[in-house]
């Protein structure tokens, strides 16, 4: 590769940075006793958009929502390897600290991937 386009390219990287760079977080969440919704996050965690997707290894169901959620299919219920999205609205976050998480079967759960 040309010093040239090396520049250029580097250049490029920096503006994209300068903009804010889109940055990829994930994390797991399991609910250690069914029926007793946990936060998805353990702490306040502000999110431009978010996916959640049930473990590929459940043999329940997990639902995820505001309070109440139960697995008692209140909320966004998936089982397991299916995943919904929680879009971007232009000007707004998520706190995924505040989405509540409940499995029918102990020890089940959901990872998530979100952008800050």
């Amino acid at each position: 590769m040309s010093k040239r386009i090396l520049a250029l390219a580097t250049l490029a990287l920096l503006c994209l940075c300068a903009e804010g760079a889109v940055v990829f977080k994930n994390g797991l969440k399991t609910v250690a006793t069914a029926g007793t919704a946990v936060p998805l996050a353990a702490v306040s965690t502000t999110a431009k958009w978010a996916t959640i997707q049930a473990l590929s290894t459940n043999t329940g169901t997990v639902c995820f929502g505001g309070a109440p959620v139960a697995s008692t299919r209140s909320g966004t219920c998936l089982t397991a390897g299916l995943a919904a999205p929680l879009n971007e609205y232009p000007g707004q976050t998520y706190d995924l600290g505040t989405i509540l998480l409940d499995s029918t079967v102990s020890g089940e759960g959901a990872s998530y991937t979100y952008v800050y």
